[in-house]
């Protein structure tokens, strides 16, 4: 759900290679609205960072992320997202 809601909102650049991948550190509040988000491992390819980095910000709060405290404490308030071209 996190993933496709990201998609949605990313513009892919130009001429970029499909074995990218960036990993992108993310804090929510359980609302599903994103505190903040930064890139933790690059892909060496700037424009494709900041692509994904501006797919994410463009989100702002992820919908439909209803869980247990428990488990969102777990897995959710702060978690790495693993962006590649595909």
């Amino acid at each position: 759900m996190i993933q496709r809601q990201v998609r949605e909102n990313w513009k892919r650049p130009k001429n970029i290679n499909q074995s990218l991948k960036t990993e992108i550190q993310i804090n929510l509040v359980p609302t599903g609205e994103i505190l903040s988000a930064s890139v933790i491992k690059s892909s060496g390819n700037k424009a494709f960072d900041e692509s994904a980095m501006s797919a994410i910000l463009k989100v702002k709060s992820f919908e439909g992320l209803t869980m247990q405290m428990q488990l969102f404490d777990q897995h959710f308030r702060k978690f790495t997202l693993v962006f590649t071209p595909e």
